[in-house]
């Protein structure tokens, strides 16, 4: 099967994203050939000048010169979708849209148009979805002036949302929907809202003799866990005896000092409220909030998303690559689907759908899930679930790096390797693989 026919089968993928293949058009224009130029396939890695090769590279140059030869080319006016470049206040409107394009990109005004920010404008522009058109006055008469790709990038007023426009470009044709980390337009949901609704808005009379407890609790935990690094301090020396190798790195470990990042909802969320003020605005501003692709997002209700990126631009003079402090400040103001928060139900919303068959496809694959036994997940290694931890982190974003117009994303993840204790893995009694192996009898 060809990419173009799994294209098609795929609901998801628009008409004006699949791949052009010039023989479907040879056949619409009827040259004659009754024989059909076989799809495309994999291109050859070098030329090896056998004759089979030269007739097929022959054969796909005609099929494309023959479309191009046809003098009848152009748009059906009734799909043309127009978009009005605003000099003034640098967007695009349109007056009456329609496509799927609509369910992520724009914003929707009372009068029925859509207006586009620049870089949705570019990139709608460069998928042909959209033509771009500029008012001009001749004459004392309003002309419509459609623009080129060309003036269309003429209009870009710096090199930072350039850059933007390339990220938000490589996102939306990778799948995955865009939309702006300032963007107004309908609600956003967000992480302490859930939580406040989810813990605190529901306890109207707070239990003081549970907090008194729990504030107690931790001042003695960490009372006595201090202990030994305070009396290390005052004395000089620690007054504890090893009995094992295993006292000797946990005491390394507690008289080095490193940070534990939040690893719970609960901790987040005191985490934001006490150090919100100790940051300021950051230099590195989050860009873009990004979602997975998925049918039922609406842009009017947006729950949290799955990633976050921040732009940096390696060739600028006026920005540096990001200190410890930055990166700090940037997880400090992240807010997105944290991968340890599903205790909060953080769930995308479901609209209702009025379809009676979709209904029924639902249900029909709820009932198979639930027929179908889940693996029980397999415990693994101490040490591989440590490292596991370690490489997945706890809060992230992505990091996009643009390097001579060359796009790359990096993942920065916030870990904890003081916590862990990578450096010494427990035997366990139970565990076969310690067991010394017995020697065979001769």
């Amino acid at each position: 099967m060809s990419d173009n026919e799994e294209a098609f089968k795929d609901s998801d993928v628009e008409d004006d994203e699949l791949l052009q293949d010039w023989t479907n058009a040879s056949r619409l224009i009827g040259n004659g050939n009754k024989h059909s130029i076989p799809l495309r396939g994999e291109k050859d890695y070098e030329p090896d000048g056998t004759t089979v090769q030269v007739s097929m590279l022959s054969q796909a140059k005609n099929a494309m010169f023959n479309v191009l030869r046809q003098p009848d080319r152009g748009t059906i006016i009734k799909n043309q979708v127009k978009a009005f470049y605003d000099m003034e206040n640098h967007y695009a409107v349109v007056k009456r849209p329609k496509g799927t394009f609509t369910n992520s990109i724009g914003t929707p005004n009372s009068d029925g148009s859509l207006t586009l920010q620049f870089y949705e404008f570019v990139y709608l522009v460069e998928r042909g979805t959209v033509t771009p058109i500029f008012n001009i006055e001749i004459e004392g008469k309003k002309c419509e002036y459609i623009l080129s790709i060309q003036e269309v990038y003429s209009f870009f007023k710096s090199q930072a949302e350039l850059d933007e426009f390339y990220l938000y470009a490589y996102l939306k044709r990778m799948g995955y929907i865009v939309c702006a980390k300032n963007w107004k337009y309908g609600h956003r949901d967000s992480f302490q809202e859930l939580y406040f609704n989810k813990y605190l808005k529901s306890s109207s009379r707070p239990s003081y003799i549970n907090n008194f407890f729990h504030l107690f609790s931790k001042f003695s935990y960490t009372v006595i866990r201090n202990t030994p690094n305070v009396l290390k301090k005052i004395l000089g020396f620690c007054p504890m005896k090893f009995t094992s190798t295993s006292q000797i790195y946990e005491s390394i470990g507690n008289a080095i000092p490193f940070y534990v990042p939040p690893k719970t909802s609960h901790e987040l969320y005191e985490s934001k409220c006490s150090n919100m003020s100790n940051y300021g605005t950051s230099k590195y501003k989050i860009v873009f909030d990004i979602w997975k692709p998925n049918p039922n997002f609406k842009k009017s209700y947006r729950y949290l998303p799955d990633f976050q990126v921040v732009m940096y631009n390696k060739n600028s003079n006026t920005s540096q690559f990001p200190t410890l402090s930055d990166f700090r400040e940037i997880l400090q103001h992240l807010d997105y689907k944290y991968p340890f928060i599903d205790d909060i139900d953080v769930l995308e919303s479901k609209q209702p759908i009025n379809n009676k068959k979709e209904n029924k496809v639902k249900q029909e694959t709820q009932m198979q899930n639930q027929k179908i036994k889940k693996p029980k997940k397999s415990t693994g290694n101490a040490y591989s679930r440590k490292m596991k931890k370690i490489k997945d982190g706890y809060r992230s974003f992505l990091l996009a790096i643009m390097d001579d117009g060359l796009l790359s994303i990096v993942k920065i993840t916030e870990t904890d390797f003081g916590s862990e204790n990578i450096w010494y893995v427990p035997p366990t009694g139970n565990d076969r693989n310690n067991k010394p192996k017995q020697k065979r009898k001769a």
